[in-house]
């Protein structure tokens, strides 16, 4: 009896030190308790080793934040079939994805099987099913009335009873086309992938990230009151869609892009940054959304339509490359009401409110007198770090600004 009691403590306090050491390996900044939840996604146009491991760290890395997260995990992607369209397939557990050792495999399985992508979500509930279930993330759905299917990963908590009304007030039938599949305790995260779902359906004739765009803003319109973190993955088998939303800055969570150096062949995800190349990841703005295809430079929208539209009514009518390399034109359009030939200054500033560079325009250039021209560099000639900044225009006492992302 007392040798088995023995070899049952050792067996224990060895798994304790396997976890400690796994944790030790994972940054200090990736622990942290503000989500609640955590996703990851990726597209690629080719499988070669450095995306293969870098699927594999990504998901090591992730998995380590289960212990954090611990009411199951998700994963899904796409296989290729003998008659070459895509198969979704989604694997979901309900214990932590630590001490899963499905998790495992199914990693394995997005390395080896997944065909031009993947996303992954680790759960720790806030609505609806709390416990014994497994992760209901990633969601599977297709559209009604497009060629169109989703998976669907959301980060964040949400009023169930405000996207219940949205839904019914876009088309009162839908719900009957399209059941959620957590009723009557809700999930928000179901009826959110649903309202996204629904309005893809109800413009047909508009781009998926128009619709994302019309979506969110109707969800800010009706959660005038109260917070609603709208953070997600999408992936359609050909592009990524993420979306860093909250109405409150307070309520905020973070996204981030990985961009490797030199490479445009892939990119992904996250809700944080899950390795240790910090000159790859860039933080994405609240009230952003991103849109990314493998070799193509990622695009960038203002979630919120409205405010979109303010800003071109306003000073700024082209940043180009945005986003892109340097060097960056900066163009502008003056009221009536400022003379032509006369100098302005434009202030950058990066994501953390911090000045990087002041530049100034040049009136004798003829072709375009009302731009400038930025080469990625701060006041002291040194290259800037890839992430979003702002560009600060001063008319008076109005201040325009306008959002570029850099990529060195």
């Amino acid at each position: 009896m007392k040798r088995r009691s023995f070899i049952l403590f050792v067996s224990c306090f060895a798994m304790v030190l396997l976890l400690c050491l796994t944790l030790m390996d994972t940054p200090v900044d990736r622990i942290a308790h503000s989500h609640n939840c955590r996703f990851w996604g990726i597209v690629y146009a080719e499988k070669d080793q450095l995306v293969r491991n870098t699927i594999n760290n990504h998901l090591d890395s992730l998995r380590a934040l289960g212990t954090f997260h611990d009411d199951g995990w998700g994963v899904a992607y796409y296989v290729e079939t003998d008659n070459g369209l895509p198969l979704p397939v989604v694997e979901r557990g309900e214990p932590e994805a630590l001490l899963d050792p499905r998790f495992s495999r199914a990693q394995d399985h997005v390395i080896d099987q997944a065909h031009q992508g993947a996303i992954a979500h680790i759960r720790n509930a806030s609505s609806g099913p709390q416990s014994g279930i497994p992760d209901p993330h990633p969601f599977s759905r297709y559209s009604a009335y497009r060629t169109f299917h989703m998976f669907f990963a959301h980060n964040g908590t949400m009023d169930t009873d405000i996207l219940l009304s949205l839904i019914k007030k876009t088309n009162p039938l839908y719900l009957d086309l399209n059941p959620p599949d957590y009723a009557p305790e809700y999930l928000d995260s179901d009826l959110y992938a649903l309202f996204l779902l629904e309005i893809i359906d109800m413009n047909s004739g508009k781009s998926i990230e128009e619709c994302i765009r019309i979506a969110i803003t109707a969800i800010d319109s009706a959660f005038s009151v109260g917070s609603a973190q709208c953070n997600f993955v999408m992936f359609d088998g050909t592009n990524l869609y993420a979306v860093n939303f909250a109405r409150s800055p307070a309520d905020a969570l973070t996204l981030y892009l990985y961009a490797p150096l030199g490479r445009s062949q892939f990119w992904a995800v996250a809700s944080e940054p899950l390795d240790d190349q910090q000159q790859c990841w860039i933080a994405v703005p609240n009230s952003t959304l991103v849109v990314l295809k493998p070799n193509t430079t990622p695009r960038f929208y203002d979630v919120l339509i409205d405010r979109d539209r303010t800003l071109e009514n306003h000073g700024f009518n082209i940043i180009y490359p945005n986003p892109g390399t340097a060097p960056v034109t900066i163009s502008f359009t003056l009221p009536e009401q400022y003379a032509v030939n006369r100098t302005f200054y434009l202030r950058i500033f990066n994501s953390a409110g911090q000045h990087v560079r002041t530049l100034h325009t040049n009136p004798t250039n003829r072709s375009n007198p009302n731009s400038v021209i930025w080469h990625g560099l701060d006041d002291q000639g040194r290259h800037v770090p890839n992430g979003a900044y702002y560009c600060c225009l001063s008319l008076g006492d109005s201040v325009y600004t306008k959002k570029v992302i850099y990529v060195r």
